[in-house]
């Protein structure tokens, strides 16, 4: 082979290879986004394991505490607030399906930052008089 020929050969594979690379990266950059849509704000029944949250930052020590919430059947973590009604907590148990009523708020919209260091997409604000351990 000519050096010419070998020299247009090699450009056309680096071409072709930069070119998969950003197609590649778009992709995965929209299956991402596609993923991590906004939840929007309801109110209604959700059913799902009632679990301690998880950390989103899982480097390092971890405290023992457990901010309560509930995993949906899609993997989806949501804070639950029982509001004045702490006591509705001590029928739930880790582990347990939980039913629960009330209203969701997306994270997105949260102004408190205490929520910010777990893996949830929102807080539910639970109804007390509509919820309950099936």
């Amino acid at each position: 082979m000519k050096p010419k020929n070998t020299f247009i050969i090699l450009v056309g594979i680096l071409v072709l290879g930069v070119l998969g690379f950003f197609a590649f990266n778009q992709y995965i950059y929209h299956q991402k986004q596609a993923s991590e849509t906004i939840l929007p704000p309801f109110d209604g029944e959700i059913t799902g394991e009632y679990v301690c949250l998880p950390h989103k930052d899982t480097r390092g020590p971890q405290t023992m505490e457990c901010a309560y919430g509930i995993r949906l059947e899609d993997g989806t973590h949501l804070a639950l607030d029982f509001g004045q009604n702490q006591q509705d907590l001590s029928q739930f148990q880790v582990g347990q399906t939980a039913r629960l009523n009330g209203h969701l708020i997306p994270i997105e919209a949260v102004s408190s930052s205490h929520w910010f260091k777990y893996d949830t997409r929102g807080i539910f604000y639970v109804s007390p008089e509509k919820s309950s351990n099936p």
